[in-house]
């Protein structure tokens, strides 16, 4: 069974509690990750979902975050990316967007760090630092 990591629910919960507006760009297909997110109860979350199967040109192409950015109707400067792999960090640079690289997923800082992500995200609770209250 899917299961998020610890804290991820709860930093998601507090992010829209904030109005922040969130998209989830995957890898996987679109089918997949909603499934993921039901699973989760993160189903209602995001706003916007861009799948591998949403795009002709899937990670590290700018293309999955370009395209979430226009279904949000966001600028690139308002947005950051998080993600867990070179590819997710490679994919925000070449989309414009600031990098945040988050350290419980496969891989740890010295496999990321020559990519120089904007931020590092120790934990799941840190997610809500990107987005300060206002």
């Amino acid at each position: 069974m899917v299961r998020p990591y610890a804290g991820v629910v709860d930093a998601v919960r507090s992010l829209e509690r904030r109005g922040r507006a969130l998209a989830l760009v995957t890898s996987k297909l679109r089918s997949g990750a909603l499934r993921g997110l039901r699973l989760a109860g993160l189903e209602d979350a995001f706003t916007v979902i861009v799948g591998a199967d949403d795009v002709t040109h899937p990670k590290p192409h700018p293309e999955p975050v370009l395209t979430a950015l226009e279904r949000l109707g966001a600028p690139a400067r308002d947005a950051v990316f998080v993600g867990d792999s070179r590819h997710d960090i490679e994919c925000g640079r070449a989309a414009g967007v600031k990098t945040a690289a988050v350290l419980w997923g496969p891989f740890d800082r010295s496999a990321l760090a020559d990519l120089e992500p904007d931020y590092w995200l120790e934990t799941p609770a840190d997610l809500t630092l990107l987005a300060p209250d206002t």
